[in-house]
């Protein structure tokens, strides 16, 4: 198992805690992680809300029905906890009742909860999310030269922790998460009604990956209509599928200012919904293999780090473009992501006129290690 940065922080708040929302996408041992960051000798109890059993049986909520169903269990763990219709109110019982009660909920979207406790848990920083592990963390654990080496099985098969740990399965493990995306219901009142189209819709964004797409486009190549293809959008950003990237633009002669990027969290899923696990010699989709993955470790980072930087890219109408942007109240730093070192570097020069500010860097697979290593 990948050791995990926000593992230090999960136990801090079990410890201190009677209430945790951790938001994570399946397959990213979140349960495991969760239940070894418990102090040892401590009795857990965990439910799956993803079996309808389970959630038929806290379907009549009373505190004294859930005092017995948890028993003399000190450390209760809700998993797939946004499927639970009642969820703000159990939640309500283990906070505000006399007990010594921890619960933790590991959820792979938002969970049904009303904005004033959402709020309160968040100003409380009780609500946590991550992703499938990042390049930091894998090289902490691997070593650099061993990340280096199979960075192009990283730009094929992403960091799911199954496929680091069984890479000759790769594939077919990837699948299976796919197929879980494509038919997964968010939450109760979020679900997906055209799971056919879905896929068409992540197949299309993932031929597309680093383009200027309109919801338009999207809709006419799936069979959906835009407001149906933003929904989805947003529901499988929550669920930390996917990503939009947006534009940054001053209003300045033909920059392009109503418009957005698409990428996927990992690289692995976006290759599962094309169907493409070729090595990196025999692809025409290379710089865009890398973008994504630059881009996508990035913003981990970012989010793990919570910080006040604000990713964009920058584009005209005539095509020049900057690929990944990070603007600060003090600095904007601007980059080229490019596979191949031998490529030249060249900032448009309509970049340059505009924010001469700016600093401006090439990020290839020679110099990718410090960019992914810094706050």
């Amino acid at each position: 198992m990948i050791k995990r940065e926000i593992q230090k922080e999960i136990q801090e708040h079990i410890l201190n805690n009677k209430v945790l929302i951790l938001k994570a996408p399946a397959f990213t041992q979140r349960t495991k992680l969760v239940m070894e960051s418990f102090p040892k000798h401590t009795q857990q109890l965990l439910f799956d809300f993803s079996d309808k059993k389970t959630q038929k049986q806290f379907k009549d909520f009373s505190p004294e029905n859930f005092k017995s169903r948890v028993g003399s269990s000190k450390c209760i763990v809700f998993r797939e906890a946004q499927l639970l219709s009642n969820l703000q109110q159990l939640i309500e019982l283990v906070l505000f009742e006399e007990n010594d009660l921890t619960l933790v909920c590991i959820c792979s979207y938002d969970p049904p909860l009303d904005d004033l406790l959402t709020e309160a848990l968040a100003q409380n920083n009780l609500i946590l999310s991550f992703q499938a592990p990042g390049f930091k963390e894998i090289a902490n654990q691997l070593g650099l030269i061993k990340v280096e080496k199979n960075l192009e099985e990283r730009l094929i098969f992403g960091n799911y922790p199954a496929v680091l740990e069984n890479p000759e399965n790769a594939a077919a493990l990837l699948q299976k998460i796919t197929d879980q995306i494509a038919g997964y219901p968010f939450s109760k009142s979020e679900r997906i009604n055209k799971k056919d189209k879905l896929k068409k819709m992540l197949q299309y964004i993932a031929f597309h990956i680093g383009e200027q797409l309109s919801y338009n486009q999207i809709g006419t190549k799936s069979g959906l209509d835009n407001e149906t293809v933003e929904r989805y959008v947003t529901m499988l950003e929550k669920a930390f599928i996917l990503f939009r990237l947006p534009v940054y633009s001053t209003n300045q002669r033909y920059e392009l200012g109503k418009t957005h990027c698409f990428y996927f969290f990992d690289n692995g899923i976006r290759n599962s919904f094309i169907q493409n696990f070729n090595e990196p010699e025999i692809r025409n989709d290379l710089d865009q293999l890398w973008k994504n993955w630059v881009i996508s470790e990035r913003m981990k980072k970012l989010r793990q780090s919570k910080t006040e930087k604000n990713p964009c890219f920058w584009v005209t109408h005539t095509k020049q473009q900057m690929d990944y942007m990070e603007v600060g109240q003090k600095e904007m730093k601007a980059y080229q992501l490019i596979w191949d070192k031998s490529d030249k570097f060249r900032v448009p020069a309509m970049f340059l006129k505009y924010y001469p500010k700016a600093l401006t860097y090439k990020i290839n697979r020679s110099s990718y290690w410090s960019f992914l290593s810094k706050d």
